[in-house]
């Protein structure tokens, strides 16, 4: 009886960790998208509408790249913007451009915000 007690307990205070890693990945999702703009065209859940979005959301990001060398190639289209016509996206957002970024967001901010994107896939 006492090791289902135990069992229970340690699957709810894991439950409560992870819990609070991804709400502070969304806090600093949040904190650094708004204040760089990048509100403006992602949204960080899914938008249940019929229309294009014009970016796609930060946890459709999160759930298309897990490859090797992911990481920096959405780096690169962070500080270096991205072109319309060379979509990963074609078809699934309007082909809107991404601005680059390079030198108003630092190499920590980008980072920080990448990790927390990222990390919205374990949800």
């Amino acid at each position: 009886m006492k090791k289902n007690k135990m069992i229970k307990l340690l699957f709810a205070m894991t439950t409560t960790l992870l819990m609070n890693n991804v709400i502070a990945a969304e806090g600093e999702i949040e904190q650094l998208s708004v204040e760089h703009g990048c509100v403006t065209c992602h949204s960080v859940t899914q938008q249940k509408t019929d229309a294009k979005p014009v970016a796609p959301s930060f946890i459709d990001i999160a759930k298309r790249f897990h490859a090797e060398g992911d990481y920096e190639y959405l780096v690169n289209i962070i500080k270096y913007g991205s072109n319309p016509y060379k979509s990963d996206w074609k078809g699934k957002i309007t082909g809107a451009a991404m601005p680059p970024n390079k030198g108003i967001m630092s190499d920590f901010e980008i980072n920080k915000l990448l990790v927390a994107i990222l990390s919205l896939d374990n949800k």
